[in-house]
């Protein structure tokens, strides 16, 4: 089967970036004519968030495929502290960007595997596709197209708990400390994810710094589930040095 590489065709990536840094974009005050990922990064969005977002923003057709604005009153609406014109912003992106899926699916019953199906059939990863379909159904909810998912998180009860022992104090700490180590690895191996996700999308070589956050965040973690073991304290650049030698 030949990949997008091989026939020297466009990888299909739809807008995938996450809603809260969406939303982070869109309440920056700042109408940029020209855009490019340094400019998010300067702004204070990550490395690789500035990249998915820059990318999300030209698959919205807010900016064109060089970063030139193409929707000036789209990101001048979506900052408005007026939610009927914040609302109509979103409307005309939703309507504008995914035409091709609204004639397909009714917005207020169209599902998440539905639309995940969908990217992924016209050629996005499937871990893409995945917060791209998310993404989609958050817009049509902004949009005022579909109904907001009713929150049935249930509030938690506050329990007094007997008073533990020393041992089981301990055993405590060590569980949680166990736990919040995973936990962070986890979350490090998330952005990992998505730092090779944004970079697979590339026909040419990647930026450098994309490549170099990626390395540095591999060896982070092989330090984080590898501690004992002494390869594992050389810093990346170090590590790069001695190959080059």
């Amino acid at each position: 089967m030949e990949t997008a590489k091989e026939t020297g065709k466009k990888a299909y990536v739809p807008a995938y970036v996450s809603t809260a840094e969406f939303q982070k974009f869109a309440s920056m005050g700042q109408t940029l004519k020209q855009l490019t990922a340094a400019k998010l990064t300067g702004a204070g969005f990550s490395t690789s968030n500035s990249y998915i977002l820059f990318s999300s923003l030209k698959a919205l057709k807010i900016y064109d495929q060089d970063g030139n604005l193409l929707e000036r009153d789209d990101v001048v609406d979506l900052g408005s502290k007026d939610q009927d014109i914040k609302r109509q912003a979103y409307e005309r992106i939703v309507k504008r960007a995914y035409s091709d899926v609204l004639e397909k699916y009714s917005p207020e019953t169209v599902t998440l595997e539905t639309v995940r199906n969908y990217f992924q059939r016209k050629g996005a990863a499937h871990s893409v596709s995945i917060k791209a379909a998310r993404l989609f159904l958050w817009l049509l909810e902004q949009a005022g197209l579909r109904k907001p998912e009713e929150d049935t998180t249930t509030e938690k009860i506050a329990v007094k708990k007997p008073r533990n022992t020393l041992s089981q104090e301990n055993t405590q700490r060590s569980s949680n400390s166990t736990s919040n180590r995973a936990a962070y690895v986890s979350n490090k191996q998330r952005l990992l994810d998505a730092i090779l996700e944004t970079i697979s999308t590339y026909n040419g070589l990647p930026p450098v710094e994309l490549v170099r956050e990626a390395r540095e965040l591999i060896a982070e973690i092989d330090l984080e589930n590898n501690p004992s073991n002494p390869s594992n304290t050389e810093k990346p650049e170090l590590a790069d040095k001695k190959e080059i030698a």
